[in-house]
């Protein structure tokens, strides 16, 4: 049984051009293309201090938010329940495919079981909130599930459930939102860029290290920018460790993602995909990030699943 069948780049790729040609109208291969992927780190930062000038513009059509985090030395940014790949992940989708089939056929613990070659009080505990069981009995309850229904679970673990995808770059970047980042840093004066990214609706992050405990979060969230969420959204946060020396100013790695994520909006909860480039140096980090509505979630069981990896991970 695969337990990430969207992990490949070619199934994210595959993806990022289903959602595209969905917002766009058009084939991928008449949309704007990188012939070159470059990174600027002079233009970065001055596209970062602009970001910050917008603080002080009345007209701004961004809100502000400006926090001072504590930190640990040697650990990193960014929430564990974002790690969604993760063997703690992979168990909870087991489990819950034990439970949702127990649930959903009106089995007994005591029959699911004799199938798996288990004990009926191991079965028993997976139906107790909270109770993980080990990987070996995991994998065992899986394997005796029949392939087709455990098939239609994995859809919907990966319809409903957060998923980070990784974009490797290349000359040429399928991303429409991406494009329209890499395109406006490298080809335009840092006026030009940031107005193309406002009226473009992106929103903007900063972190940068203060000293080795403090961190400094900086977010311009966009009024008009995607889905009026409930609660905000942040992209997963960057790896950023603190390094002893004077913070320097180059771009020492850069990195393109997607992340498929519900999010709720009222009284309805709808998945959108969010398009993310992240720019990162010593002791600081940027990042560029676009929300856009894919579709809501209606079907009970995905609700069921999300609503139990909330439970778990949240």
């Amino acid at each position: 049984m695969s337990t990430d069948t969207f992990s490949s780049s070619e199934m994210a790729l595959s993806l990022e051009a289903n959602v595209n040609e969905t917002r766009s109208g058009q084939p991928l291969e008449e949309q704007t293309e990188i012939a070159e992927i470059k990174v600027n780190s002079g233009a970065i930062q001055a596209l970062s201090h602009a970001f910050e000038d917008l603080n002080e513009d009345p007209g701004s059509p961004y809100s502000f938010k400006h926090e001072i985090r504590p930190h640990s030395s040697g650990s990193t940014v960014g929430s564990v329940s974002q790690s969604l790949d993760t063997i703690e992940f992979e168990i909870f989708k087991i489990t819950e495919m034990a439970r949702r089939w127990i649930v959903e056929n009106g089995l007994s613990p005591y029959k699911l079981a004799l199938t798996a070659e288990t004990s009926p009080s191991q079965v028993h505990r997976i139906m107790e909130p909270g109770w993980t069981p080990s990987l070996k009995l995991a994998r065992r309850i899986a394997s005796s599930l029949p392939e087709d229904w455990v098939s239609s679970f994995e859809r919907d673990c990966n319809t409903c459930l957060p998923r980070l995808f990784y974009l490797q770059p290349s000359s040429v970047m399928k991303s429409a939102p991406i494009n329209q980042v890499m395109q406006a840093i490298d080809h335009k004066t840092t006026e030009e860029a940031l107005a193309d990214l406002v009226q473009d609706e992106f929103n903007y992050c900063r972190y940068n290290f203060l000293s080795k405990s403090e961190l400094s979060v900086q977010t311009a969230r966009h009024h008009g920018s995607g889905l009026k969420s409930d609660t905000p959204y942040m992209p997963p946060a960057p790896r950023l460790i603190w390094e002893a020396g004077q913070s320097g100013t180059e771009c020492r790695s850069y990195s393109f993602s997607i992340h498929r994520i519900p999010l709720k909006s009222k009284d309805r909860t709808i998945l959108s995909t969010v398009h993310i480039v992240e720019f990162d140096g010593q002791n600081w980090a940027i990042q560029l990030w676009k929300i856009e509505n894919s579709r809501p979630l209606t079907d009970q069981r995905q609700l069921d699943i999300l609503a139990a990896y909330q439970n778990v991970f949240t």
